[in-house]
């Protein structure tokens, strides 16, 4: 998780945001709590003595407020594993849409890569495969929990 977000933060010689390559994606597995089995890391192209940004803006210096700080700690592990699976909607499922997405283009004309389903209990009776597209632009577009949003949102299959 550590390699990539590092790999993901930081920028290329020339500023702009680089391609992730090397990651294992949702493969690979994510330990929860504090007594998570250790999983074999990836080594990462980000080195801390070389960083001049990171020296620019050093977190400790920024967040001064221990009650930031410590919200911060307590939360980071969910927050990093939204950010990680947000990149991969991106990359795996969304890829060449993005723009489309934004643009507010309806759900069935954009073309995305749904994975199939692993047999499990639909939520309601008429959920379907239009359902599981709308819901995975839906969170790519206004995010993670924005149930509402996602609801109201033309673009998508669930104001049906």
């Amino acid at each position: 998780m550590k390699g990539f977000i590092w790999d993901l933060i930081t920028p290329t010689e020339d500023g702009q945001t680089r391609e992730l390559q090397n990651h294992l994606g949702l493969s690979a597995p994510v330990p929860r709590g504090r007594k998570g089995k250790k999983v074999k890391t990836q080594t990462s192209s980000f080195d801390i003595q070389k960083a001049e940004w990171l020296r620019k803006y050093n977190p400790e210096q920024l967040l001064q407020d221990e009650g930031y700080k410590k919200h911060i700690k307590h939360h980071c592990n969910k927050v990093l594993l939204r950010v990680r699976m947000l990149y991969y909607l991106k990359q795996e499922v969304i890829g060449s849409e993005c723009q489309k997405v934004f643009d507010g283009v309806d759900a069935s004309d954009i073309d995305v890569s749904v994975p199939e389903p692993d047999h499990s209990e639909v939520p309601a009776e008429w959920w379907d495969f239009d359902a599981d597209k709308s819901l995975l632009i839906g969170v790519f577009k206004h995010g993670y929990e924005k149930y509402n949003t996602i609801r109201a949102d033309p673009a998508l299959c669930f104001l049906e």
